[in-house]
């Protein structure tokens, strides 16, 4: 209970960013044959829509979550970033440089279509990118484990990434949407 109202007091605190509009809403089903989405209390009824952002709170800092899949009334299903479905465009803090996420399974996420050569390095952390039509830029995602190799055969570069929202942990979920989005109820 102590750990749930630490939880619940950080998640308070979270606004949505300038531009958007979002709600909070409690994971409550995990389908055990698609371990990487889940479904939240909140639906059409409540103004939630296809392709909005899903935020988890890690520490108390907002990180990428998810998008969300499908919308009931009541409900509605939440694509976990680790999904193989999942992507989103997304930037290296210390490089500047822009790719697209993808979900990797049970593996890593993966960045793609880095620059050749690039720039991004063991360690980087990744955020949403501001050319995202999805996220607001600036959501944490996770950090760089790994930079694949270039060979002359490629045309881009890739990286693997570790998230840092746990998809077995994500209890509460803030559900954004661009602010015009939220008000076409």
């Amino acid at each position: 209970i102590a750990e749930e109202n630490l939880r619940l007091t950080q998640a308070l605190k979270l606004r949505a960013p300038r531009g958007w509009s979002g709600l909070w809403a409690k994971v409550t089903y995990r389908d055990p044959s698609q371990w990487y989405s889940v479904v939240i209390d909140k639906g059409a009824q409540d103004g939630i829509a296809e392709r909005a952002a899903a935020i988890a709170l890690k520490d108390g800092v907002p990180v990428l979550a998810g998008v969300v899949l499908e919308v009931s009334d009541t409900t509605a299903k939440v694509l976990l970033a680790r999904d193989e479905d999942f992507s989103a465009a997304v930037y290296g803090k210390d490089s500047g440089e822009e790719g697209v996420l993808v979900g990797g399974g049970a593996g890593l996420l993966k960045l793609q279509y880095l620059p050749l050569p690039s720039k991004i390095h063991k360690g980087e952390m990744i955020y949403t990118s501001l050319s995202s039509s999805i996220f607001p830029a600036g959501i944490l995602v996770g950090h760089v484990t790994e930079v694949e190799e270039a060979d002359g055969f490629h045309t881009s570069q890739s990286a693997r990434v570790e998230p840092v929202a746990n998809a077995s942990s994500v209890r509460e979920l803030f559900i954004l949407q661009r602010a015009e989005q939220g008000d076409k109820k």
